[in-house]
């Protein structure tokens, strides 16, 4: 697996500055024979070590013991007298730099834990110190390539910290803060779709595996929600209260502890807001929404709006307050993605919802990811959120702005009404089970389309714009695969029908036409002017084929027996033109313009001279057609 987070080597950047220590004056005091493990604070006076030369081999146990202490000291306070005295104890200056200078420390001491585990005489707590030693030490030196690596390293601080040599455990807690920490800190600095993925990392310190939480390829329903800054910062908090509880290290702790806080504080603001807090949303059957890009909340409800929820920056107000069009201005230019998840509950009153899209607009918000609940799987394992997203068009003066779609919907408190290829359909606003069939009627009979573009009215509800937004692109066969909110149509919109007529209008007449017309079994055979390649070969039938979907642009009734041909040539590989056989007048400039999409783009890679290909189609016999060649 492709490690997710970029490994922070051990302390590097803090030990940099021990690996430039050069000409270190010798130690001219004789070697202080240690008796017993030493307890004292790791101050530069007691923390003169001098040579190991001539130490019986259980001095050396406990004077090994103290330099990973001072080694750890030296990382994590920055002082220079605690750098002086490492290296001293190691045998003089350094002769390297950074990560060199810090696998140097590192290598001399592994050197000196094996030697002893050789060594006669040493009693089983030193044997067992040893033991976790080369443990921790071997740990240090390994540098993981992926998250699998990263996985085993942190498992082994975890287990010297559970189960090693107490001497060692406060050093294996160290490194487990290390890894926290360096965590965080990538996090704050990541652009914002990656801050919560490298923040979960973190998790490592914890537990053996995150990828529950970030593999991509989970359904959301199954994957667990990512920790927030407050999980994170109590994690940290954890690793580090024993430590602040040793009389040795306390200095170290509270010389940290400002950084410590302003970081935890920093991806408070920083990391998405927390999802479990949203606690009133519409609960729908699992699979209805997409994934939401964990991008900042705004919460709308009865009583108020509130902007980039759940954030120490958050912003609360009624949806008519100047701050409120600030805040959301601030926050959609501060997350830089454009994408807000927006948790409208159904009492949110019809004016404040359309402020609150207005001011999304007004902040170049592209992306509106209406929030809904989903249960988890298994449905006893609670609820997720899933988003019913909108694009917004952008708003600008260069470039022509409000131009419906081939298909458009405007929304208005009255309900949806549809328009098709510029035309208004012609019937009251359907609602419930009849919207649910209108739009799989638009699915079949436009299924070239992929986009529809929407207007709101004023007084649209939330729960009106939740209902059109399923039927749209809720589900896991999703009609349309976008929808693109028009803050400023460029048309006029009528009023909507009171009443069903009792005959059908022209635009429900052409409609129930392509539906028909995209239900007749057609069959699709061609015959070409020469050979071509095997590759060209199966590009041309490929593409031939695809003609059928242009039979709805037809408009009109087929007859029972019908031929259309579609003569296309090549010249060079390149499309020189084509020509339209056995459509009437009215229809051919419709079914012309999507024969021309079709094959926009399309050339031959290994076709030379002229080539010309005639497609055509037919009513099928249910009799296999082989495709002819001169």
């Amino acid at each position: 697996m492709p490690l997710r987070l970029a490994i922070f080597p051990l302390a590097a950047a803090l030990f940099c500055q021990v690996g430039c220590q050069r000409n270190l004056a010798p130690e001219t005091t004789p070697p202080e024979i240690l008796e017993s493990w030493v307890d004292a604070p790791l101050t530069p006076g007691s923390a003169k070590l001098g040579s190991a030369h001539g130490v019986p081999p259980s001095s050396r146990v406990y004077r090994l013991d103290r330099l990973l202490d001072l080694f750890d000291a030296a990382r994590f306070s920055g002082d220079q007298e605690h750098r002086e005295s490492l290296w001293i104890g190691l045998g003089g200056g350094a002769r390297q730099r950074g990560a060199a200078a810090t696998r140097a420390a590192l290598v001399w001491m592994l050197d000196e834990a094996l030697a002893l585990e050789e060594a006669p005489g040493l009693g089983e707590d030193e044997q067992a110190f040893l033991a976790s030693a080369i443990n921790l030490l071997t740990a240090d030196l390994y540098r993981p390539g992926d998250a699998d690596d990263l996985s085993a390293q942190t498992t082994a601080y975890r287990s010297l910290v559970e189960q090693g040599h107490p001497r060692v455990a406060d050093n294996a807690r160290w490194r487990l803060y290390d890894h926290i920490r360096g965590s965080l800190a990538g996090a704050a600095s990541a652009a914002p779709s990656r801050r919560g993925e490298i923040a979960t990392h973190a998790l490592y310190a914890r537990e053996a595996s995150i990828e529950p939480m970030i593999d991509d390829l989970r359904a959301v329903h199954v994957r667990p929600e990512m920790p927030g800054a407050k999980e994170l910062g109590d994690l940290l908090g954890e690793v580090l209260a024993p430590l602040a509880a040793d009389p040795r290290w306390q200095p170290y702790i509270a010389r940290r502890h400002q950084a410590d806080q302003e970081l935890v504080q920093t991806l408070f603001s920083l990391l998405p807001a927390p999802r479990h807090q949203l606690s009133d949303l519409p609960k729908l059957p699992t699979g209805t929404g997409a994934p939401e890009s964990r991008g900042p909340i705004v919460v709308l409800n009865a009583t108020g709006v509130v902007v980039d929820h759940g954030r120490p920056q958050q912003v609360q107000g009624q949806a008519s307050d100047p701050k409120i069009g600030q805040a959301l201005v601030a926050t959609v230019a501060a997350d830089g993605r454009g994408a807000i998840l927006l948790a409208a509950e159904d009492s949110a009153p019809a004016p404040d919802l359309a402020a609150v899209l207005r001011g999304l607009a007004k902040a170049r918000a592209a992306r509106v990811e209406w929030a809904i609940h989903e249960p988890r799987l298994p449905e006893d394992a609670g609820l997720v959120v899933t988003a019913l997203p909108f694009d917004i068009e952008p708003q600008s003066d260069a470039l022509a702005v409000g131009t419906p779609g081939r298909l458009h919907v405007h929304l208005s408190g009255r309900g949806p009404q549809f328009r098709l290829d510029g035309a208004w359909l012609e019937q009251p606003p359907p609602v419930g089970r009849e919207l649910v069939t209108l739009v799989r009627q638009l699915k079949s009979a436009y299924y070239r389309q992929h986009v529809v573009t929407l207007s709101l009215a004023p007084d649209v509800a939330a729960l009106q714009i939740q209902e059109l937004l399923v039927a749209l692109v809720g589900g896991p066969e999703r009609a349309f695969d976008r929808v693109v909110w028009l803050p400023e149509p460029a048309f006029e919109i009528p009023p909507a029908s009171e009443q069903p007529s009792k005959r059908p209008g022209p635009t429900q007449k052409m409609l129930m036409q392509r539906v028909e017309l995209a239900k007749r079994e057609v069959l699709v055979s061609f015959e070409q002017s020469g050979p071509l390649q095997a590759g060209d070969q199966q590009r041309i039938e490929a593409r031939a084929r695809s003609l059928f979907a242009c039979i709805p642009e037809l408009r009109r009734p087929l007859p029972a027996k019908f031929k259309l041909e579609v003569p296309v040539v090549f010249v060079d590989g390149k499309l020189s033109g084509f020509s339209v056989r056995g459509v009437k007048p009215a229809a051919g400039p419709a079914f012309e313009r999507c024969v021309a999409e079709q094959f926009a783009g399309f050339g031959l890679h290994q076709q030379a001279g002229k080539l010309e290909v005639v497609v055509r189609m037919q009513e099928s016999s249910g009799k296999k057609t082989d495709n002819v060649s001169k």
